[in-house]
């Protein structure tokens, strides 16, 4: 699977060997979006980004994305890239034993200023449209104090709405999202 969207930009299916920068990438927006959060300690962070952009972390995640390179994989990874090289974002999404579907990750590299010009639209139009089965709900976890990305998955097409379920990760508030199945 190859999407091109211009003549430099691509999405692709991930491959182990992306791991580490997703990671960083992940690591940077989550050290960006809530590190100066109320009740955020700057041990906790670190904490955090060691668990995410680590070498640990980096294997795990290598396997998972090697993982979904499988037939029948229960995980499902993007990546964005420019020139054929350079990752500027990534997606991340499961469909769980007992029938659920979730959207895990999405993240655009901040540094890169991709934010805006379509290129989180084309990776959740991806896997909404070729992965997920859209007879089944579709759920994600996103921070209570980012509106931003739950203005981005209310929108259409996108079509999530916030539902009653709250929760904390770590000192962060969470808020669950759906997305209705289609008939």
């Amino acid at each position: 699977m190859l999407i091109i969207m211009s003549s430099s930009l691509e999405i692709v299916q991930s491959v182990p060997d992306d791991a580490g920068e997703i990671g960083i990438i992940r690591a940077t927006n989550w050290k960006e979006q809530y590190a100066k959060l109320d009740g955020v300690t700057p041990e906790w962070m670190d904490d955090e980004i060691k668990r995410i952009s680590g070498a640990e972390g980096t294997r795990e995640r290598a396997y998972w994305i090697e993982q979904a390179r499988k037939p029948d994989a229960h995980n499902y990874w993007l990546t964005a890239r420019i020139a054929g090289s350079l990752i500027i974002g990534f997606l991340e999404a499961r469909k769980h034993e007992n029938g659920t579907q979730e959207l895990r990750s999405l993240h655009l590299d901040l540094a890169a200023k991709q934010a805006g010009k379509g290129v989180g639209q084309v990776l959740i139009d991806e896997v909404h449209g070729g992965w997920f089965d859209p007879a089944m709900a579709i759920y994600l976890d996103v921070a209570e104090v980012n509106v931003g990305a739950q203005r981005f998955y209310q929108r259409p097409p996108n079509n999530y709405s916030l539902t009653e379920h709250r929760f904390m990760y770590g000192p962060i508030r969470m808020r669950q999202m759906i997305r209705p199945p289609r008939s």
